[in-house]
């Protein structure tokens, strides 16, 4: 005891050091089951990193087909680029479009009243907030030039098909504070997707309703296909507008029944007879010397019709039945389309270090 009292701290270092070795062999001992763990999931990646590169190791027979389908790729975009990208409105100041705008409103009046369409009243196919405000800002001039000829565009094709009616016509929102109106479309709007650094490809949506008929429609896609713009037809939507109501020509009161006039002092066909209480004797109006008061209205009264029967007189013959057969019933539609005008827009490539 006098030993240890007097190596008390030699002691205490062999304790914490029994204690210390004791941890290292367990956690030794934990780390070894822990490393054949991650072995396993290490050859198991490996064996899987291996089957990737199976097949597709870079070789001159991969890195030809690669570079064809990139060929293939960039002759796509280039294609596509040209059919796609549209020459830019024609530069004009606000000035210069109110009178311009003016102009494209009543030259589509004229078109459709040329082609039999008939329009709604005032119709000024969604310009007419634009049209009624006192300045038009510098910055919307563009846009809606560009919607201007879309619309322009797009309501030839439908006057060219010569369509019976167009109902309505719907835009999108031209630039930010476009005057709110019901000609505006609010469940779509304008898209512009980044094909690459310096070409964007904007696709502007429409919505016009028209009555029509089958011939009519195809006519109207027929045309929106042949179109020098790119148009994308989003949605077709049918509506079955209804037979034309029948017309009943209105009977004139002076008419009788057959298309006789009542004609005064004129005995009605048939042996008909005035209605009682007019003071009129029992001769009727035919009889002779007798003619009613001027102004005063004679109603007649038919004999009940008798059924016709053959070999007896006083009959009336049933109309002859009609022979003919319809072959084709077509009723007008109300045909409603939304369609995307889609154009592509390039932009200069700047060069590094230049001033933007």
């Amino acid at each position: 005891m006098l030993w240890i009292k007097r190596n008390l701290f030699i002691v205490v270092g062999l304790a914490v050091s029994l204690v210390l070795l004791g941890g290292s062999g367990y956690y030794l001992y934990n780390s070894f089951y822990d490393n054949d763990d991650q072995d396993v999931v290490l050859e198991q990646l490996k064996a899987e990193l291996q089957s990737f590169t199976v097949g597709y190791h870079p070789n001159e027979e991969n890195i030809a087909i690669i570079r064809s389908n990139t060929v293939m790729a960039q002759t796509f975009m280039a294609d596509a680029s040209r059919l796609l990208v549209s020459d830019p409105p024609r530069p004009m100041n606000a000035a210069t479009f109110s009178v311009e705008l003016v102009k494209s409103l009543d030259r589509l009046r004229r078109d459709a009243t040329n082609s039999s369409v008939e329009l709604p009243a005032r119709f000024d196919f969604t310009f007419g907030e634009i049209k009624a405000q006192p300045r038009i800002y510098p910055y919307a001039v563009e846009p809606l030039t560009s919607q201007l000829n879309d619309i322009s565009t797009l309501c030839g094709v439908i006057f060219k098909a010569k369509v019976r009616a167009l109902e309505s016509l719907q835009r999108v929102p031209a630039y930010v504070g476009d005057p709110p109106s019901q000609d505006l479309i609010v469940d779509l709007g304008m898209r512009t997707n980044e094909l690459s650094t310096n070409l964007n490809l904007v696709m502007t949506p429409y919505r016009i309703t028209f009555k029509g008929f089958v011939g009519e429609l195809t006519a109207v896609l027929n045309g929106l296909a042949r179109t020098k713009e790119f148009v994308v037809v989003r949605q077709v939507d049918l509506e079955a507008g209804g037979a034309a109501p029948a017309l009943t020509p209105a009977m004139d009161p002076m008419m009788m029944p057959g298309g006789v006039p009542m004609v005064p002092g004129a005995m009605a066909p048939g042996g008909l007879n005035p209605a009682p209480g007019f003071g009129l004797p029992p001769g009727g109006v035919g009889a002779p010397g007798m003619a009613p008061p001027p102004g005063v209205g004679v109603a007649m009264q038919p004999r009940p019709v008798q059924p016709f029967r053959p070999g007896q007189p006083g009959g009336v013959p049933p109309p002859p039945k009609s022979t003919l057969v319809p072959i084709l019933d077509e009723k007008p539609l109300r045909v409603t389309l939304v369609v995307d005008f889609v154009k592509a827009t390039r932009r200069p490539v700047v060069a590094a270090g230049a001033p933007k």
